[in-house]
């Protein structure tokens, strides 16, 4: 699939932050440059999280499946991955250690994937019309970045039986909070969005 993503996107963010008290003069703080690096954050995070579920279900590992070349998902072999099929529940434990990526980051904690309410119920991966994925975490942390998924949810919106080459959709809600590295404030995402992939081939199995 050759395809350039796309989205139209309802997103608040809301951050704070802690500061020394200093004996020198005050400066205004730069809160327009602050409040787009939050968001790159977060936004990174978020969509990284969606990436990880999406392969995790299609091959149930985080070893085999993009880890090189120029469409490199950032995923790491030092995860544990369980999954039972019946239920559609899906478990990556990046341990407590610190797991490294193919991007360099590291991951501690757990994140749960639950696709138990997709319909119809042979929606079982991320491309399926009717596919539904809901996201959890446990202690999940990423750089130093304590991240808290309040809720997550992506639902495949492709119409059933669509004729070929309608690009596939989704909507993606998500409400994630964050807490900075080094006491840096804390971070809440909150996004409701509908995203394309254009220039996708469906019926794409």
């Amino acid at each position: 699939i050759t395809s350039s993503p796309s989205s139209i996107a309802s997103c608040s963010i809301t951050f704070s932050s802690c500061r020394k008290k200093e004996k020198t003069e005050s400066v205004e703080p730069d809160t327009e440059q602050a409040t787009a690096l939050d968001n790159n954050i977060a936004e990174t995070i978020a969509t990284d999280i969606e990436a990880i579920g999406s392969q995790v279900i299609e091959s149930s590992t985080l070893t085999i499946y993009k880890t090189t070349g120029s469409g490199i998902i950032a995923l790491s072999p030092c995860a544990t991955v369980s999954s039972n099929t019946v239920t559609k529940t899906y478990t990556v434990d990046f341990g407590t250690s610190g797991c490294v990526g193919y991007d360099g980051r590291t991951r501690t904690g757990k994140l749960f994937f639950n696709c138990s309410g997709s319909t119809p119920t042979t929606a079982i991966y991320y491309r399926n019309p009717g596919f539904k994925m809901s996201i959890t975490s446990s202690n999940y942390v990423v750089d130093g970045n304590a991240v808290t998924i309040n809720s997550k949810t992506i639902t495949n919106t492709t119409p059933a039986g669509a004729p070929t080459g309608t690009n596939l959709t989704w909507n993606v809600v998500s409400n994630i909070t964050i807490a900075k590295a080094n006491s840096g404030g804390s971070i809440t995402w909150a996004c409701d969005r509908t995203k394309e992939l254009t220039s996708s081939y469906w019926p794409c199995y």
